[in-house]
């Protein structure tokens, strides 16, 4: 498909977010770029939030970035993934296989990561076809 172009505007006073050009399954190289240059190019595929800091999930490996997860989302964009637990988002062409784990669900990304889903987010992940 083609390309698309993302960004949320103006947050509380902060200047906007970089815009992000997202090309269907393909990384968003600016935000790899600015938080994680070691996996500039790698395919992004998580996101997950620890403490202060953010966890930065791609196909070839991981790194540690001083950001919120509130930032990246709104740095990357509605269309390029969901936020699926408060602590945790999900590339949309991250192909998660969904495992039900008693009441709970749990996303399955091929690189073997493990991904809960909160209950108030079970709709969002059922409407993209995730569940």
């Amino acid at each position: 498909m083609g390309q698309r172009s993302a960004t949320r505007g103006v947050v509380s006073g902060e200047l906007a977010p970089a815009r992000v050009s997202i090309a269907d399954g393909v990384p968003c190289r600016d935000f790899l770029g600015r938080h994680a240059p070691d996996l500039a190019g790698a395919r992004l595929l998580a996101l997950a939030a620890e403490d202060h800091y953010l966890r930065i999930h791609t196909d070839r490996g991981q790194a540690l970035a001083l950001l919120r997860l509130r930032d990246a989302i709104d740095s990357l964009g509605e269309e390029a993934g969901l936020q699926v637990h408060r602590s945790f988002w999900v590339a949309m062409h991250a192909a998660p296989l969904a495992a039900r784990r008693g009441q709970s669900w749990q996303l399955e990304l091929p690189s073997g990561l493990s991904i809960p889903v909160s209950k108030a987010r079970v709709a969002a992940c059922r409407a993209v076809g995730w569940l």
